[in-house]
């Protein structure tokens, strides 16, 4: 639950936010704000295969979303 009170307190574009963090018969629960895009299953399931740019470009700039600056 820490974790979720972290993440709730940063404000970035790279970021989901966390709307509310609550257990339930002992298992965490976090609501997160809603992203809109296409499922994973959506691009798994694609008519075509990803190419090696599409699927290289993505974790490519997730360090951005926690670097300093």
């Amino acid at each position: 639950m820490r974790e979720a009170e972290v993440v709730a307190g940063l404000k970035h574009p790279g970021i989901v936010g966390v709307h509310d963090a609550f257990e339930v018969e002992g298992r965490a629960c976090i609501v997160y704000e809603l992203v809109p895009g296409r499922r994973t299953l959506e691009l798994v399931f694609a008519s075509e295969p990803l190419d090696v740019g599409s699927s290289a470009r993505s974790p490519r700039r997730w360090p951005t979303s926690t670097s300093a600056g």
